[in-house]
């Protein structure tokens, strides 16, 4: 993997490499970083694969501020996960193996983030139960 905003290679570590205070369960989380450019993202449990791109603070910022606006529209309840993430494909136009948080660049970020002040969690559970 290599750093978008260098080009160096990324180099896999653990979370003290990241933070100067480890979060609470981030003790034995991977990342791959660009340590010179504050560059990182984290890995999948199990795989290490990377989760999404690296990122620097500001795009951090807002992947941050999409899941915090998705995320209350299916949690607790992971079976929303599924289709709140089709929804939002769609309206991006994006395909849905490609609407992951992970891998949006800041332009994606906003532009997730105007959509989802559209939804309400109870269209979903209303989705889903026409589903049914």
């Amino acid at each position: 993997m290599k750093c978008p905003y260098c080009g160096r290679r990324a180099i896999k570590v653990r979370a003290d490499k990241i933070y100067k205070v480890v979060p609470k369960g981030l003790e034995d989380k991977l990342f791959f970083a660009c340590i010179p450019c504050d560059a990182y993202v984290g890995t999948h449990a199990g795989t290490g694969q990377p989760m999404g791109t690296l990122a620097k603070h500001p795009l951090r910022v807002l992947r941050s501020r999409v899941h915090a606006m998705i995320d209350p529209l299916w949690k607790p309840d992971a079976y929303l996960r599924r289709l709140v993430y089709y929804q939002l494909s769609r309206d991006m136009g994006l395909h849905p193996s490609k609407c992951h948080v992970a891998m949006f660049d800041e332009d994606q970020c906003r532009e997730a983030i105007r959509i989802a002040r559209r939804y309400t969690r109870e269209q979903f559970i209303e989705k889903q139960e026409k589903r049914k």
